[in-house]
C-alpha cells in the first residue's frame, strides 16, 4: 500500500503485539491462576492497586493484558476490558454508569444474577 496503512488482515494479526512478552509467533495462553510476587508487602499493595499486575488471573495476566491491547486497537479505542465471565461484564457494564439514586430499565428474560443487580 503506498498509503503505509495497514489493511485490515494485517492489523488482525498484529493487533496487541507491542504488549508480547516471549518471541513466540502467537501470544501464549497463560493458564496460570497465581503469580509469583517479590513479598507479602508487594502482593499488599498490589491487591490495593486500581490497574494491579499480574497477581491473580482474574485481575488481569500477560494474555488477558495482550488481548485487551488488539481489542483497544482494532476497534480505534484507548482501552479495553475483558473479564472472567459473563456476569462480571454485565456487573461492570451496569454499575459504571450508575450512581446512586439512578434507575435502570431492562427486560425480564435477563439473566437472572443481572436481574438481581438491577433490582438491587
Amino acid at each position: 500500500r503506498s498509503s503505509g496503512r495497514r489493511g485490515e488482515s494485517t492489523r488482525c494479526v498484529h493487533a496487541g503485539s507491542r504488549l508480547a512478552t516471549s518471541t513466540s509467533l502467537s501470544p501464549p495462553i497463560y493458564q496460570t491462576a497465581t503469580f509469583r510476587l517479590p513479598s507479602a508487602r508487594v502482593g499488599a499493595r498490589y491487591s490495593d492497586s486500581v490497574a494491579p499486575t499480574e497477581l491473580y488471573t482474574r485481575w488481569g495476566n500477560p494474555t488477558l493484558k495482550q488481548l485487551e491491547a488488539a481489542l483497544a486497537e482494532l476497534e480505534g479505542g484507548e482501552a479495553a476490558l475483558v473479564t472472567a465471565s459473563g456476569m462480571a461484564a454485565a456487573t461492570v457494564s451496569i454499575l459504571t454508569g450508575l450512581k446512586q439514586g439512578d434507575h435502570v430499565v431492562g427486560g425480564r428474560a435477563a439473566y437472572a444474577g443481572v436481574l438481581e443487580i438491577e433490582t438491587g
